[in-house]
């Protein structure tokens, strides 16, 4: 962090700015989570590649078929919404991924609550994808 300022300065920024409009303290380590984000998503910006969104773009396909259980993406209504969301989400990952950057999700727990099923039915999908 230390080698990136302006980094670390817009992320205690965005950090200000959730307290300032949540009313809230946040804990410090936040502006360490946020930092890894905003270093992800730049450093995927330089350095993603072609294969980077090809790949992104397999497993977004692939996570919507086997989820809704069609053989096109297109054959779902909203799809493209879906796709555009889940392709944005993907493509960071791939790069922290690439960089390993382990980022930290304070919310897993309640979502895994939440939406237990839905975790479950991408689960068990991505786990045949990976026997076929």
């Amino acid at each position: 962090m230390e080698a990136n300022p302006k980094l670390m300065e817009v992320a205690a920024e965005i950090i200000r700015n959730i307290e300032s409009y949540l009313s809230v303290k946040m804990d410090s380590l936040e502006v360490y989570s946020i930092f890894q984000n905003i270093y992800s998503i730049n450093s995927q910006k330089r350095e993603s590649s072609n294969v980077d969104k090809k790949l992104a773009k397999e497993i977004t396909k692939k996570f919507i078929t086997d989820y809704f259980l069609i053989s096109d993406v297109t054959l779902l209504p909203a799809s493209r919404s879906l796709y555009e969301d889940l392709y944005l989400h993907i493509m960071p990952m791939l790069s922290r991924l690439r960089l390993g950057i382990k980022v930290e999700n304070n919310l897993l727990d309640s979502l895994l609550l939440e939406y237990r099923a839905t975790f479950l039915k991408v689960k068990k999908s991505q786990r045949k994808s990976i026997m076929n």
